[in-house]
Order: C-alpha cells, then structure tokens, then sequence
C-alpha cells in the first residue's frame, strides 16, 4: 500500500495575498458607507478597481491595505475609476497611505451618471465680459476675452450651470471669496488655483441643493465624507476654455451670486 499525499493548493503570490485582504476590507468599508442595495452592487466591482488601481498607481502595493481598500470601496461605489487620458480621480500616495482624490471632472461625471445632470463650472476671467441680471428675467452674460484663467488673479469668479432633461437650465454664480474660504492652503491650491476653483464651485453648489437631491445619493455623501477627511493633492489638469454663453433662470438661481457665507 503506497502513501498518499495530500493535495496542497498553489502558494500564493504577495500581490495575491494583499489583494484578498484589500478585498475584505473594502467590502467592510462599503458595508460602512453605503445602503445594503448598493453595497451588493458595489462589491461586484472591487476587482475591476483593483485592477484598474494597480496599473495606475503600482505604488499602492507598499501602502497601507486599510486605506487601499477604502480608495478601492470608492471606486466600487461610484463608477469613477484612475486611469485614461483624462482621469476622473487620482490615487495619491502619501506616506504609507493611498488616497483617492476625485476631480472636477470626476464630480461632474458621477453626477450625469447618479442624477442625470450635466453640469459644466466655469472660470471668468478678469477681462471677460460678464453681466448678471437679478429679477423676473434673471441671466447670466459671459463673453470670454480668450486669454483663458491659469492663475488665481486671472479669476475674477466661477458660476456653475446645470442642464437636466426634465427641468430649466440652473445657474450658480459662486464669487471668489466663497471658493477661497475653502481653500486648505495646500500646495495644490496654489500651484492649479483654476482647477481646485472649479471643483469647490460644484461641490458648493451641490451641497446648497441647486441640483436637487442630488447631495443626499449615496455616492456623492461618500465624496464628501471622504474628502472632509483628506487633504487634496492631485496632478493637474487643463480646464477648457469657456465660449461665450448666455443662460435665462429663476431669480432664486442666481440669487448667491456674491454671497459669502
């Protein structure tokens, strides 16, 4: 009678093991943040994160796997992955931690996807052309000079308009002084100000509900969150220069137009 030796599974790799332990703590992340129906959604989409996340950052092999998870949980949440030509989020590594830094872009795409907005934020520059009319026939005016804004002083504001197939256009002027007072002071504010401009101006006026519901969605309560508790320090991007544009809204639109809070 001859022994029988047991059949011992393949040794598994370092990366393999990491990942399967960034997948279970993802998944404990998302069970966190997100309602049952969308975390069962989201889990499916780990994989597809990690992978993604590991072309564009390789780095993330060395960092900490609690906070690779919880970049890679919110990926799996949103839909918004790194990568491409034009990324919608960034994965900084900072230390021993990974941390996911979604763009202007990104929060634009993720609300078209949750929502159904299409919402574009645009930089005035000092020399445009730019009138707002308050009242019954509430508008904004832009015509740019063509410089295009790459410095804080070329800005002289931001307004954010929001397009849906089921309601008018809306418009938010945001006037500097309410983007600068959330500014961090950080090296990003202050190399790409236009950008960084931009992206407050969205999440300003999606957080005072011009768009709905839309700040109540899982996905964008998740941005949040996570963005009040990391600094942003992502590579910059170019911002398309505006073309000239007019808008009609409510007088309630526009209403913010150089409020500060």
């Amino acid at each position: 009678m001859t022994d029988q030796t047991p059949a011992t599974a393949p040794k598994q790799t370092p990366q393999e093991v990491f990942a399967r332990r960034v997948t279970a703590y993802a998944t404990e992340f998302l069970t966190a943040i997100a309602p049952p129906e969308k975390v069962a959604q989201s889990v499916g989409r780990i994989g597809i994160a990690l992978r993604k996340a590991g072309i564009k950052q390789p780095k993330l092999y060395g960092c900490d796997a609690r906070s690779v998870a919880n970049c890679i949980a919110m990926s799996a949440l949103t839909g918004i992955y790194p990568g491409g030509a034009k990324p919608l989020v960034d994965l900084i590594p900072r230390g021993n931690n990974l941390e996911w830094q979604i763009s202007a872009r990104g929060l634009q795409a993720l609300a078209e996807r949750v929502g159904g907005w299409i919402i574009t934020a645009t930089p005035v520059h000092v020399d445009d052309v730019y009138e707002v009319t308050l009242g019954s026939d509430a508008h904004v005016r832009h015509v740019p000079c063509g410089k295009g804004c790459t410095t804080r002083a070329d800005m002289l504001a931001v307004y954010v308009v929001g397009k849906h197939k089921q309601w008018p256009a809306v418009i938010v002027p945001v006037a500097l002084d309410v983007i600068w007072k959330r500014s961090t002071g950080t090296q990003v504010w202050q190399q790409w100000p236009v950008e960084m401009a931009q992206k407050t101006a969205v999440v300003y006026a999606i957080s005072r509900g011009h768009f709905g519901a839309l700040e109540a969605e899982p996905e964008f309560s998740a941005v949040a969150e996570y963005q009040d508790t990391h600094r942003e320090q992502y590579p910059a991007r170019s911002s398309a220069r505006p073309v000239a544009m007019e808008y009609t809204a409510d007088a309630d639109d526009l209403g913010e137009i150089l409020e500060a809070e």
